[in-house]
């Protein structure tokens, strides 16, 4: 029988083509979505990993072993590190002396630029920035001594390390050296004597997001300290989850979609296959012998659309990728969950033919067998119906043609709308969530602090640890480089606050206050803005200048007259003029917590120079300028140094010139790295490439679904032709009366066009309905014609390949004659 079912389906040629197109193409777009995904999953993983270790999370001053640790059952690898000490460096900078163990290094993926990971007695690896400080003419293998902590010890350099611990994470009340990560990495022989402190790399078992749910509890439990590897879970592995639910979205309607055009493409084949089956039915087969024949035909139909498609899908896979992530990750081990997902949507897809041919048994079982053997005649219109009352030929024909089989018209336009709800909303999520950065003077920002930890008293902010800044050595050393033009630098102030006479208060000023007050009301419900009878100015930004600074924004002012002065911008809200303020004075207070967990207030007090209305601008050139809106106060750097108001920056803003080269680029970000690497817990966003790295899930449902479109329109026009053409066949003494009658076959092919049109448009409205509803109920960055722009294209081209579809079938219609048409076949 498996050799009959071949033989029978080769006889069909066209439809075996047809058949296995179809499938080729399903598979296709399934399979290649499912591989590119998990590739770029890995992918993603893997550079995570790189950047920011694969540690689920890190424990600090532990007191339990690695044993007890790794024995957990949520733990699947452990790493353990110790801190022994600091060295000093100079400018101020200190280094953390440690050990780390193999698994650590493996956890952490810490790279090697030259050398080895130190396993000699007191050798040591040391990380590139800070080797350069220590010495930067020790050459691998070469003795040295350093002091840690005190005690000088004589150490052997093994190897230098490609920086990694700025870019780890560290606990808010960081204190180098104590729960920070080794920046020289000691062996384990070593001849040190200082007490240790032991922290540990912990990956536990687990998806990513069963990873992060295990994390919180884990190291809460028997009071451990430590925190999550936030960045590797936040920012590298911020899409993963994601590019798992639009994968299998895409896939999903894809499946839908296919499922509607093969059901109507095998059913037609299976009603063309009817005569053959029922002769061998007369001659003694039974429904298992025609069972077998049908398995046949789709195992053979599916083999061989496999093999087609296996190309195509190595092609659009990487096509994927190239075009939107741009990285993958290739391993057995995620080979094979991968294939599983391949086999079990192509299993589902299997199914689905191997349906579809039980119901066609079903159906020949319901005639009997001289019944089947004759031509297939479909039962005319009722009487009596709406159609009735159609006095126009030609539209009568058309909707008694819509009406012949209304279940399957039903699915060509539920098929059709589906595949233009994929395109349009596939847009509208890429353009709702994409993001755009044209500002190509903007291109870096560095904060030093990332979080911070503070208390509330009497109104005033206190920090519970100092802040950490970028010192003003360092910053001016980047302002120097060539190819910056500017760098907006904000002073790490959250804890110092103005305060002023009330009687003063413009009401511009006050405007401010009240709308602000309420914001901070709303996270403390016992602030009422006054400290020591005045009023508090709160939600205010610092803006300090240099010399050379302030003669560029206010070349008409003395800056000598400037010190000790502050000028304020107010954001212009309400028209007022602000002289109330001028020569008023304005205090900044201050509450620090010393070591002994006393309060100490500082106070400085300023006069107001000038008063502006509207944002703190700076222009950098004749065509560019910087706005900031808020309340804006700017001080003297150089008086507010003296006074010990602020220590440092902790954020930057860095300006590049319009005409920046290569060679200046990649200076510009030695010199941010060297930066960045001695801070640890810092952020560094390239911002441009930033802005790209998060358009890229934007950009891969947008890519996912124009694939997704094309395949479901293309299977739909094919299924639609099928459907138009065989219901022209099982119809055919009707046509053959027609055309003897005079009708000309023009005039055929335009009654089947305008049946196929009439599904385009059903479709396209109810798709328009369903879009515009729902645009209509939600905010939207764009309007609702905007995207009918690229619907009405999208539209198009389904129309397109509708006629493409319309002369395909034209072409098989000429070639029946009116003979053939009206012959009876016994």
């Amino acid at each position: 029988m498996f050799k009959l079912g071949i033989r029978l389906l080769l006889s069909r040629k066209k439809w075996f083509v047809l058949m296995c197109f179809s499938l080729s193409l399903m598979l296709i777009s399934i399979t290649s979505i499912t591989t590119a995904s998990e590739s770029i999953k890995q992918g993603l993983k893997e550079q995570g990993y790189q950047d920011y270790g694969e540690q689920t999370l890190v424990l600090l001053n532990s007191n339990e072993s690695s044993q007890s640790l790794a024995n957990n059952k949520d733990v699947e690898k452990i790493g353990q590190f110790q801190l022994l000490g600091t060295v000093d460096l100079h400018d101020g900078h200190l280094a953390t002396v440690g050990t780390m163990d193999h698994s650590a290094q493996e956890l952490g993926r810490l790279d090697l630029i030259e050398g080895n990971f130190p396993t000699i007695e007191n050798g040591i690896a040391i990380e590139a920035t800070y080797l350069s400080l220590i010495d930067a003419n020790w050459k691998v293998g070469e003795k040295r001594k350093i002091t840690i902590s005190g005690e000088s010890v004589s150490v052997t350099l093994t190897g230098i390390i490609k920086d990694y611990s700025a870019k780890w994470k560290v606990p808010v009340e960081f204190e180098k050296g104590v729960n920070d990560f080794p920046n020289l990495i000691i062996s384990e022989q070593n001849t040190i004597t200082v007490d240790s402190k032991t922290g540990y790399l912990v990956k536990l078992k687990g998806s990513v997001k069963e990873q992060r749910e295990k994390a919180a509890t884990f190291y809460s439990k028997k009071g451990r300290e430590g925190f999550e590897n936030h960045r590797l879970f936040s920012l590298s592995l911020q899409n993963y989850d994601h590019i798992s639910m639009v994968s299998f979205i895409f896939q999903l309607a894809i499946l839908i979609t296919s499922f509607l055009c093969i059901y109507s493409i095998f059913y037609f084949f299976h009603f063309g296959q009817q005569k053959k089956l029922s002769l061998l039915k007369a001659v003694g087969a039974n429904d298992k012998n025609l069972f077998k024949i049908y398995l046949s035909q789709n195992v053979f139909i599916f083999l061989f659309g496999f093999i087609i498609a296996i190309p195509f899908i190595i092609f659009f896979h990487y096509m994927i990728i190239h075009h939107t992530f741009h990285l993958s990750h290739y391993s057995l081990s995620y080979f094979i969950p991968t294939f599983a997902i391949v086999m079990i949507w192509m299993l589902i897809v299997f199914l689905i033919t191997i349906w579809n041919a039980v119901q066609a048994i079903k159906r020949l079982k319901k005639h009997s067998i001289n019944e089947s053997l004759k031509d297939v005649q479909i039962s005319p219109y009722k009487e009596g119906t709406f159609v009735d009352r159609i006095n126009n030929f030609s539209i009568k024909q058309i909707v008694i043609q819509a009406f012949t089989y209304p279940k399957q018209s039903l699915l060509m336009i539920v098929t059709i709308s589906f595949s233009l709800l994929i395109i349009i909303f596939s847009i509208y999520v890429e353009k709702e969530t994409i993001g755009l950065w044209n500002d190509n003077r903007n291109q870096y920002y560095l904060n030093s602090q990332e979080i911070y930890s503070s208390n509330t008293v009497d109104n005033l902010t206190v920090l519970t640890k100092p802040g950490l800044t970028f010192s003003l050595k360092d910053i001016e050393e980047l302002e120097s480089r060539s190819g910056i033009s500017y760098i907006q630098k904000i002073p790490f102030l959250v804890d110092l606050h103005p305060v002023i006479n009330e009687k003063f208060i413009s009401f511009s000023l006050e405007n401010w206050i009240t709308q602000n007050e309420e914001i901070e009301v709303a996270f403390d419900d016992t602030y009422d803005g006054i400290y020591d009878g005045k009023q508090i100015i709160p939600n205010v930004k610092y803006r300090l200048l240099s010399e050379k600074e302030f003669l560029m924004l206010y070349p008409e002012k003395d800056y000598q007259e400037f010190k000790r002065k502050t000028i304020l911008y107010i954001p212009n809200t309400i028209d007022d003029s602000n002289e109330i303020l001028l020569d008023q004075s304005i205090t900044f207070v201050r509450n620090t917590l010393d070591e002994d967990g006393r309060y100490e207030i500082s106070e400085w007090e300023y006069d107001i120079l000038n008063v502006y209305n509207g944002p703190f601008s700076i222009d950098l050139d004749h065509d560019y300028q910087i706005e900031e809106d808020g309340l804006i106060v700017v001080l003297d750097q150089e008086t507010a140094m003296e006074n010990g108001i602020f220590q440092g920056y902790n954020e930057l803003d860095i300006y590049v010139d319009e005409n920046v080269s290569t060679s200046q680029v990649g200076e510009i970000e030695s010199s941010i790295n060297k930066l960045i690497a001695l801070t640890p817990g810092s952020l560094y966003q390239n911002i441009p490439l930033d802005f790209s790295n998060d358009a890229r899930i934007s950009i891969f449902v947008g890519l996912l679904g124009k694939l997704a479109f094309i395949t479901s329109v293309i299977l739909s026009i094919v299924s639609i032709t099928v459907f138009v053409f065989s219901k022209y066949k099982l119809k055919k003494k009707e046509w053959g009366i027609y055309l003897s009658m005079g009708m000309k076959k023009k005039d055929v092919y335009y009654l089947l066009y305008y049946e196929m049109i009439l599904y385009f448009i059903l479709a396209t409205i109810l798709a328009v309905a369903i879009f515009s509803y729902t645009v209509l109920i939600n905010h939207t960055e764009n309007s609702l014609m905007y995207y009918l722009q690229y619907f009405s294209l999208s539209a198009i081209l389904v129309f397109i390949f509708i006629s493409l579809g319309m002369v395909a079938l034209a072409k098989a219609i000429k070639k029946l004659s009116i003979y053939s048409l009206l012959r009876e076949n016994e």
